[in-house]
C-alpha cells in the first residue's frame, strides 16, 4: 500500500469528525485483526499480540497525531488483508481529510485482488467513483458509475443518485433527467423536484435560442414532476410575456401565491407589467392588496403604492399608504422608498436632505444579502435555484424582516 504519510496536509488541533472517523477505524482493525486470527486457527497459550503498527496508530491518536496514526493504521491493514470492510474505512478516511490520491489507492489495491466478491467490489468502485467526483475526474466517475448502475441490489441506486449528480457539474441536463427517470421508481418521487429544476435548465437553455414551444414543453414536463415548481410558473410567465400572451402570463404568476407565496417578489414586477398591457390595472389592485392581506411584503406594497402614485392627485395618498405600510411592518427597503417619494414631490431647497437620507438608506442595504438559502444559510444578492452552498435546489428564497422584504 502506498505510504499514508506522503502529500499530508497540515494538521493543526484535532477536530472531532476526525476523531470519531479514526475511533471506528480502531474497532474495525481490532475486529478484522481478531477475525482474522480466529479463522487461521493459530492460538497460543497466552493472549495475543496486537501488530506493533495498531499500537503505534493509537499511541499516536492518544497524542493527538492523526496523521501518524493513519500512516500506522496503514501498514497495520497489511497484517490481515482480508479486512475489505476497514480498508474502505481507510478510504472514506482519506476522502474526507481532502486526501483523494491516498484514498484512491487504497481502492485501486482493493480492485487488483482477484478474491474479491461481486458484491464488496461494486461497493469498492463506487467508492473509487466517489475519489474520482471529489478529485474532479468526472469522465472515470461517470464511467464506473454507469457499470454500476446497471447492477442489482442497493449499489443501483446510489450508483444512479451520483451519475446524476455527475450530469449536474457537466450541466448535461437532458442525460440528468434520463438518470433521473431511471432512479424515480427506486427511490419514489423524493427527487421530483429536482428532475422539475433540470426541466427548467432545459427551458432556460431553449428560450435563450427562441425555441419557445420546446421551452413550454419543457415547463409543463417540470409542473408534472412537482406540481409546487415556482421557478416552472416564474418561467412560464416570462415566456408568455416574451411571446404577447398576457392573459397566460398573468395565470402563471398568480400561481406562485399557491404554490410558495415567500417568491412573491419574483412575480409582482412582471405580473404588474401584464396587467398593465391588458389596462386592467384595477383588477392588478385588486390581486396585489389580497397578496398585502395574505403575504405581506415591501415588494408587494410598494406596487399599491406605485398603482395609487400613476393616478392624478394620488401623490397624498400613496405617501400615507407607504408610512402605514411601515408602521405595520418597518423596512428599510420601504424607508428608502418613502423618501425617494418625498423627494420627488420636495422643492429644490428641502430635496438635499431627502436626497442624503436616501444615498445612507442606500449604503445600508447595499452592505445586505437580499436571498438566502433555508438549508444551509448561504447568503446573496441573486437568486440562484441550486445554492452554491450546499448544491441544494429550490432552498434559496427572498429575505423577509426589517433589512428584506
Amino acid at each position: 500500500m502506498r505510504s499514508a504519510k506522503r502529500n499530508l496536509r497540515p494538521f493543526g488541533p484535532v477536530e472531532l469528525d476526525d476523531i470519531l472517523l479514526l475511533i471506528a477505524l480502531i474497532i474495525a482493525i481490532a475486529i478484522g485483526w481478531w477475525l482474522g486470527r480466529r479463522e487461521s486457527g493459530r492460538r497460543s497459550d497466552g493472549l495475543a499480540r496486537m501488530p506493533d503498527d495498531y499500537l503505534r496508530g493509537l499511541n499516536h491518536l492518544l497524542r493527538e497525531q492523526p496523521d501518524e496514526a493513519i500512516e500506522a493504521f496503514s501498514k497495520a491493514l497489511d497484517v490481515n488483508s482480508g479486512a475489505v470492510e476497514t480498508h474502505l474505512a481507510l478510504g472514506r478516511l482519506f476522502r474526507v481529510r481532502g486526501q483523494v490520491d491516498q484514498a484512491t489507492a487504497v481502492h485501486q489495491n482493493l480492485l487488483a485482488r482477484s478474491d474479491l466478491p461481486a458484491a464488496v467490489s461494486s461497493q469498492v468502485r463506487f467508492e473509487l467513483a466517489n475519489d474520482y467526483m471529489v478529485a474532479g475526474l468526472l469522465d472515470r466517475a461517470e464511467r464506473l458509475l454507469k457499470e454500476l448502475s446497471v447492477e442489482s441490489g442497493e449499489i443501483k441506486p446510489r450508483s444512479l443518485e451520483l451519475l446524476m449528480e455527475v450530469y449536474q457539474r457537466e450541466k448535461e441536463w437532458e442525460l440528468a433527467i434520463e438518470v433521473g427517470l431511471d432512479l424515480l421508481p427506486l427511490v419514489g418521487n423524493r427527487i421530483g423536484p429536482v428532475l422539475a429544476h433540470f426541466c427548467c435548465e432545459v427551458a432556460v437553455e431553449q428560450l435563450d435560442r427562441g425555441e419557445f414551444n420546446r421551452a413550454r414543453r419543457q415547463v409543463k414536463q417540470a409542473l408534472r414532476y412537482d406540481e409546487n415548481c415556482v421557478r416552472a410558473s416564474l418561467l412560464k410567465g416570462h415566456l408568455e410575456t416574451q411571446t404577447g400572451h398576457f392573459r397566460e402570463a398573468i395565470k402563471a404568476f398568480q400561481r406562485v401565491k399557491d404554490q410558495d407565496p415567500a417568491y412573491l417578489p419574483e412575480s409582482i414586477p412582471k405580473l404588474a407589467e401584464c396587467y398593465r398591457e391588458l389596462g386592467k390595472e384595477k383588477e392588478l389592485e385588486k390581486f396585489l392588496l389580497s397578496c398585502l392581506e395574505e403575504n405581506p411584503s415591501v415588494t408587494v406594497a410598494f406596487s399599491v403604492a406605485d398603482l395609487l402614485y400613476g393616478a392624478p392627485g394620488m401623490e397624498a395618498q400613496a405617501h400615507d399608504f407607504i408610512a402605514g405600510q411601515l408602521l405595520k411592518r418597518p423596512s428599510l427597503r420601504g424607508v428608502q422608498r418613502l423618501i425617494e417619494l418625498l423627494a420627488e414631490q420636495a422643492t429644490s431647497a428641502d430635496r438635499a436632505p431627502l436626497q442624503d437620507l436616501r444615498n445612507l438608506t442606500g449604503q445600508l442595504l447595499e452592505s445586505k444579502p437580499v436571498y438566502q438559502c433555508s438549508h444551509c444559510g448561504y447568503a446573496g444578492k441573486q437568486l440562484s435555484w441550486q445554492c452554491p452552498g450546499c448544491s441544494q435546489w429550490g432552498k434559496i428564497k427572498p429575505i423577509y424582516g426589517i433589512e428584506g422584504e
